[in-house]
């Protein structure tokens, strides 16, 4: 298999014409409001062009309360439409499915931002892990945001969207449902496995009925809570958590692994990386796409080879838009950092997302 080869999805019956997707990249380039500025609209068009075969815009909150960080795109609002049916339209015309991710914070919403204490699956005062404090969600809290994805969703179909993709990773809100650390519901959303995906199954099961067979949903997990404050699930768990997701007849699984090369904390299936076992574990009929450090044809060609479906590019595609149209070009070469801020804006990005960027120790010179 090869990462030029065209990819069916077999329950919405698209298409993507090679194996590679625009990650969903933080880049605080909307506008204060949440509406789509021209600089986010142009960095996600450059990628089409560039030939990736999905592009994912950032996370999109559902909720102004779910907000997460300054310049954040938004999808909960009607007046947001025009916009984003315009970024459709460019995003098709390049040749690109596109996936918007839907999001919402939890307790990682910054109170200034929200103009409250955030809510989440359990209660807490300001600590180091949990730094606005959080607030213990009511079951209308519950219900009403159920109710904002599946709008958010339904609002993306409108625009012209291919579909959405849930952001049930990182440690926000929808992960922190899945954690039993983190999850200290007592209702009918916390305790058991099956009580702690059910906002997973009612979010999907509402926007199939509410958009339609034809209309691609996909979910975003973090594999392993392996890492301190990660809210993550235990691999256990992860895998009945991807064979739930295929019985709930998702169009395509993403996992955000940091490092594709990475092995699992567990060793109860070997010494295969956590890669390899998710991919013993995947459904044929729900393909995988894999994200994590992967920087260099042969890491395509290596995820690929390990059973991975599609691969995610996210820090390589700010300076190599057309990687996917010039892979296996030999007269190709990919660029690395440090980069020039002058080269980078030449690709598309725009300030706000350059300033976001010089965060990163090392890429720019």
């Amino acid at each position: 298999m090869s990462a030029n080869e065209s990819l069916s999805f077999p329950l919405s019956l698209k298409r993507s014409h090679n194996r590679f997707v625009l990650a969903p990249m933080t880049n605080t380039q909307s506008l204060e409001s949440g509406e789509l500025s021209e600089d986010e609209a142009a960095w996600l068009e450059r990628r089409a062009q560039g030939g990736f075969g999905i592009v994912m815009t950032c996370a999109a909150r559902v909720s102004a309360f779910g907000q997460g960080w300054p310049g954040q795109l938004a999808v909960d609002r009607d007046e947001f439409l025009p916009g984003l049916t315009r970024l459709a339209e460019r995003l098709s015309a390049a040749g690109a499915l596109s996936i918007v991710q839907i999001h919402h914070g939890g307790f990682r919403s910054p109170t200034d931002l929200i103009g409250g204490v955030p809510y989440s699956t359990f209660s807490s005062e300001p600590t180091k892990s949990v730094p606005y404090g959080a607030r213990q969600m009511s079951e209308h809290d519950i219900e009403a945001v159920t109710q904002d994805f599946i709008e958010a969703a339904v609002r993306v179909k409108k625009a012209g969207f291919d579909g959405v993709e849930l952001h049930g990773a990182h440690g926000y809100l929808l992960a922190q449902f899945l954690d039993p650390s983190v999850n200290q519901l007592t209702n009918r959303w916390g305790g058991s496995f099956q009580n702690r995906t059910r906002i997973f199954r009612d979010v999907i099961t509402g926007i199939r009925a509410a958009c339609g067979q034809s209309f691609m949903i996909g979910v975003r997990f973090s594999p392993e809570d392996n890492q301190p404050d990660s809210n993550g699930a235990h691999l256990a768990e992860t895998l009945d958590f991807m064979n739930l997701m295929h019985q709930c007849s998702v169009d395509f699984l993403h996992v955000s692994l940091w490092d594709w090369r990475k092995s699992p904390v567990s060793k109860v299936h070997g010494d295969g990386t956590l890669l390899d076992i998710l991919c013993c574990y995947k459904s044929p009929t729900c393909p995988l796409i894999a994200a994590g450090k992967i920087a260099e044809n042969a890491d395509v060609d290596a995820v690929i080879n390990a059973g991975a479906d599609m691969v995610a590019i996210g820090k390589m595609a700010i300076a190599n838009p057309d990687w996917p149209r010039r892979f296996g070009d030999s007269s190709f070469h990919l660029k690395y950092p440090p980069y020039s801020e002058s080269y980078v804006k030449e690709q598309s990005v725009g300030e706000s997302f350059v300033t976001y960027l010089r965060r990163w120790e090392g890429f720019f010179e």
